[in-house]
């Protein structure tokens, strides 16, 4: 099945961000801790507390390498468990548990109506809550509920597909707690082992919130205001430096040799730097846009003669007699290579209503190509030209 919007089927592969080998050994090892755990009573208190930070860190983690642009999950570090590094998981657990003795006092105090309201736009705002705090990697952020409305707003249709996969893991996470997952597995298996799958499916369906949650801030950036470090745009903006600064050695080199006389050597150095680069034509506008600005018109009016017929085949007319009536006047000596070509501008030169260019064109035609077939043609031409 195809999907027609890309950025949807992207959103839905965010599912398949807690299935890579570094998050599912992550799962299957912290469910079995966690099972310990929670067997352990009161002693594995300090153990679940642990596991808890580590890992609603890691998820926070996942979150901004999936926001920002990177498709692979991070490998779970020293950096990310440090309490000091990472604050915004229990600021969040603190934020929403205070929104949430909010509710309650405002139902005991408008009654529960009202209460019911407050909850269930406290459950509305908690996925922008984490995606606020994925943007700006601050908890602090996430403090102003302007920021939460604000990005509600902005993405419209894809919050609710947000609401929608936080809604499944509520769900996920109730079925799991109230069943033990008794239901949902084979009886074959032992009831322990159940516990621990259904500890790990639990861990699949958060980490996978957060990653849909990335994906949405990545694909939607520009409409939330949200600028990745690996984003498209700055990957590009990236390349093109990285594309000039090399652009500018072969300018510097090719200018080296050509003032210094070796002109035979700076065109093999323009034809190798044609010859690596995979889009020739490209390649070959970028250099002559360059060099046509040089005092010396002789090696621009060189590199014209090599774009001019490409630009005629691909019918980009305009193009090609703007080179021309800019070689001229550069280089009053410049005439185009061939004769068809010659002809080919001389005509849109009239059409454009450069008419005294168009006889500058022709002026030496008979003496360029002698007995050329087309000299009957360009014959006519100079004619009404000159009328």
């Amino acid at each position: 099945m195809r999907i027609a919007d890309p950025s949807l089927w992207r959103m839905i592969r965010a599912f398949a961000v807690p299935c890579r080998m570094g998050p599912l050994l992550l799962i299957g090892s912290f469910s079995l801790l966690f099972w310990l755990a929670m067997s352990g009573g009161l002693l594995g208190l300090p153990l679940a507390a642990i596991l808890s930070s580590w890992w609603f860190k890691y998820a926070f983690a996942v979150l901004d390498r999936i926001a920002e642009g990177d498709d692979q999950p991070p490998v779970l570090s020293y950096e990310m468990i440090n309490p000091l590094t990472e604050q915004r998981p229990l600021g969040t657990a603190a934020l929403v548990s205070l929104l949430y003795l909010g509710t309650q006092w405002l139902e005991s105090w408008g009654g529960a109506m009202a209460g019911n309201i407050a909850g269930a736009m406290l459950v509305l705002c908690v996925p922008a809550i984490i995606a606020v705090q994925g943007m700006t990697g601050s908890f602090f952020a996430a403090l102003n509920p302007l920021s939460w409305l604000t990005l509600i707003a902005k993405l419209k249709g894809d919050y609710v597909l947000i609401l929608i996969v936080s809604a499944l893991v509520v769900l996920l996470a109730r079925t799991i707690f109230t069943t033990h997952v008794v239901v949902l597995l084979p009886f074959a298996i032992a009831v322990p082992f159940k516990q621990v799958v259904g500890i790990a499916i639990l861990m699949y369906g958060w980490l996978a919130l957060h990653a849909f949650i990335g994906t949405v801030v990545f694909e939607r950036r520009h409409a939330i205001g949200f600028d990745p470090s690996k984003s498209p745009e700055r990957l590009a903006e990236r390349e093109r430096r990285e594309h000039d600064k090399d652009l500018d050695i072969v300018i510097d080199r090719i200018f080296a040799e050509w003032r210094g006389g070796a002109h035979g050597n700076a065109w093999r150095t323009v034809e190798a730097h044609l010859a690596r680069s995979a889009d020739r034509a490209r390649a070959l506008r970028e250099l002559f846009d360059r060099i046509a600005r040089w005092p010396d018109p002789r090696l621009g009016s060189l590199l014209a003669h090599e774009l001019l017929p490409g630009l005629l085949t691909a019918r980009r007319t305009g193009e090609a007699l703007t080179i021309v009536r800019e070689r001229v006047q550069a280089d009053p000596n410049f005439r185009p290579r061939g004769a068809e070509d010659t002809i080919r501008l001389a005509e849109l030169a009239r059409d454009a209503g450069y008419r005294a260019l168009a006889r500058q064109l022709l002026s030496d035609f008979v003496q360029r190509f002698p007995g050329d077939p087309a000299q009957p043609t360009a014959h006519r031409l100079a004619a009404e030209l000159s009328r």
